[in-house]
């Protein structure tokens, strides 16, 4: 019941923000290297102000290619940028650029 009313409360959150928050982003990549692979991403900002925070996007089950773009991600992503924090995402190892 708790989990119901927490996922109902940050849906209603994102969906007041995305019809009046701010969509306009830029993009940064970034690379790193972990365990012996080099992993590859995106930072994306909003634009013309700090970000409130940052939420990094974890997939779960499946290959990656966030260069190719995802729905769900993108949306997902979308929203959090409305919302003013940055989002971080980035491929797993032998998916996309990493």
């Amino acid at each position: 019941m708790k989990k119901n009313v927490v996922l109902f409360a940050a849906y209603c959150f994102l969906a007041v923000n995305a019809m009046f928050g701010f969509d306009k982003m830029k993009t940064e990549n970034f690379e790193f290297k972990y365990d012996g692979n080099k992993l590859s991403g995106f930072v994306y900002l909003p634009e013309g102000r700090e970000p409130a925070g940052i939420v990094i996007l974890v997939p779960g089950y499946g290959r990656t290619n966030f260069s190719e773009h995802n729905w769900y991600y993108d949306s997902l992503r979308a929203n959090f940028i409305r919302s003013g924090f940055a989002c971080c995402v980035w491929d797993k190892a032998g998916c996309g650029k990493s």
